[in-house]
């Protein structure tokens, strides 16, 4: 038997040591966790010769010792949920000398047992096996763009990668800008390539936590005790590659796209989206504008697997090739039409929150300068007149909620004097739950809060607007408020929706019935109730 203590047992070490001593000589090793204030080892996992490892677990608690996996709120977790480890049993300490606020803090009442309990702070999650895996510091858990994201999940997974032999994960900005991205900086021996990273990532991790940046560095900074010296890693620096011309009108188009989304003001051929500022929802823009400008919806999927301009260039091309990709056809004039998918769901929660603002999407602008309101008044009774979604309302006919397009809207900002600098209050008087059958579901209001400073809040329901429509609302309002004129619409939502109604629905449909042919697993967690008998699905 050998025991060997480290910081953390890297997937390459134990095969080495298999291959060189293990096997050979019948050597045992064994992963051993567990922090000073559990007597040093609570969990242990034999690692066994005659056998190639991709991970290696902390595995389970020793005897008379237990793990618990808990959320914030102290609840026991299942299989594959990561949480924080809290250990309990015979081997827990007493506490810290002379700290009596943090052993408060960090020695609890055992909920599951007698005596206390240590809450260790790292990250853990059950295994199917019943081993426990050791994915980092809760301190190391960040929110990205609204995800909450654990970054020593993403630096255990790069680190088992073959060419990496160190890795660190990290949030950072890039110089010049204010906003983090996750960044990972990767320790080799060799040139690694950081397609094949990300493409080892995408199959484990969602999108959101697939690092944004990379980069690889001779070794990873420390500090005098050897731990992580975050602050001397390098800078982000987005710098593009050596520029490349577009070399065709498609190439030119995508390439102005990420400009626009990433406010860069060259993009060249070989640019990588990911590698120049882009993630996840800056895709989405990208997606947004490309059905704008070219009338052609691109996945998600599609641009990570094609993240260049030239790459998705070519996927656009070969997509439209292969099928025969057709403009959205208008709708015929109707009393009423087909509510989307989205507007359904929205239409049935509103009903069921009856007059809540929940799905409210409020906005404030601050003005400085003068605003003359009458030009307001014009400039959003024309946005009125040029949107057909900010003329409709909402009904129901035979059951099925639908969308009533009103030929003319009378909007009306509302205007109001009221010195002050905390516009929060203002905007909390503004907001008032949506009547769904009366249009428009858009109010607007001007607010004079001192001369030459004004706040203007307008609000709309989700059920007509999103995140986008509100940017391009903005836009088109500073436009129309300059007098500038606008581009007619070819295509209304109203088109939209009831094209979605129309399309061919077949294939989709034989996928997921074929995906669920057989009763979906069971997920065994500690319910309080019995899980009733899953339903089958009927054609």
């Amino acid at each position: 038997m050998y025991l060997q203590v480290v910081k953390t047992l890297k997937v390459d070490y134990v095969n080495q040591f298999n291959h060189l001593l293990g096997g050979p000589n019948q050597t045992l090793l064994y992963n051993l966790y567990g922090p000073t204030e559990t007597t040093v080892e609570v969990t242990y996992y034999p690692v066994f010769a005659g056998q190639t490892y991709t991970e290696v677990p902390i595995g389970r608690p020793i005897a008379n010792s237990q793990g618990y996996v808990l959320n914030e709120d102290n609840n026991l977790l299942g299989i594959g949920v990561p949480g924080e480890l809290c250990i309990g049993g015979a081997n827990v300490t007493q506490g810290y000398l002379n700290r009596p606020d943090l052993t408060a803090e960090k020695y609890v009442d055992n909920p599951f047992g007698s005596g206390k309990m240590y809450r260790t702070g790292d990250l853990v999650k059950w295994r199917k096996d019943g081993q426990l895996e050791y994915l980092g510091r809760i301190d190391e858990q960040v929110k990205i763009r609204g995800y909450r994201i654990e970054l020593g999940e993403i630096e255990s997974l790069i680190a088992q990668i073959d060419a990496v032999s160190e890795a660190a994960v990290v949030t950072k900005a890039p110089q010049g800008s204010d906003e983090a991205m996750i960044a990972a900086y990767l320790v080799s021996d060799r040139t690694i390539d950081f397609d094949v990273v990300r493409a080892v990532l995408s199959k484990k991790l969602p999108e959101y936590m697939i690092p944004t940046y990379m980069t690889q560095i001779e070794q990873l900074p420390v500090t005098a005790n050897g731990k992580l010296d975050k602050k001397g890693l390098p800078d982000i620096e987005l710098e593009a590659k050596a520029y490349v011309e577009p070399r065709d009108e498609m190439e030119e188009t995508i390439a102005t796209i990420f400009g626009n989304v990433l406010n860069i003001e060259r993009v060249g051929a070989t640019d990588n989206f990911f590698e120049i500022g882009g993630h996840s929802l800056r895709a989405i823009s990208v997606i947004n504008e490309l059905e704008s400008q070219l009338s052609v919806r691109v996945p998600l999927k599609t641009i990570f697997e094609n993240s260049t301009v030239a790459q998705l260039a070519r996927a656009i091309e070969n997509e439209a090739t292969a099928s025969s990709t057709q403009e959205i056809p208008l709708a015929e004039t109707k009393t009423h039409y087909l509510a989307s998918s989205p507007q359904k769901r929205l239409y049935v929660l509103n009903e069921m929150m009856d007059g809540q603002t929940s799905y409210n999407m409020p906005s404030m602008l601050e003005i400085r300068g003068t605003v003359d309101v009458e030009r307001v008044q014009n400039a959003f009774q024309k946005l009125v007149n040029r949107h057909e979604a900010l003329r409709t309302h909402f009904d129901t006919v035979e059951g099925e909620p639908v969308q009533i397009v009103e030929d003319k809207v009378q909007i009306n900002v509302e205007y109001e004097v009221a010195y002050t600098e905390d516009y929060e209050p203002l905007l909390n008087a503004f907001i008032r739950p949506f009547n769904l059958e009366q249009a428009p579901l858009l109010r607007v209001k001007v607010v004079k809060c001192a001369e030459q400073r004004y706040v203007l809040l307008f609000d709309m329901h989700h059920i007509i607007s999103d995140g986008f429509s509100i940017n391009l609302i903005i836009k088109e309002f500073t436009e129309l408020y300059h007098n500038q004129t606008l581009e007619p619409l070819n295509v209304q939502y109203k088109d939209y929706s009831e094209w979605m109604h129309t399309r061919d629905l077949n294939e989709q449909r034989e996928f997921w019935l074929s995906q669920f042919k057989d009763e979906a697993p069971v997920l065994d967690l500690p319910y309080d109730y019995s899980r009733t008998k899953p339903s089958k699905l009927h054609r």
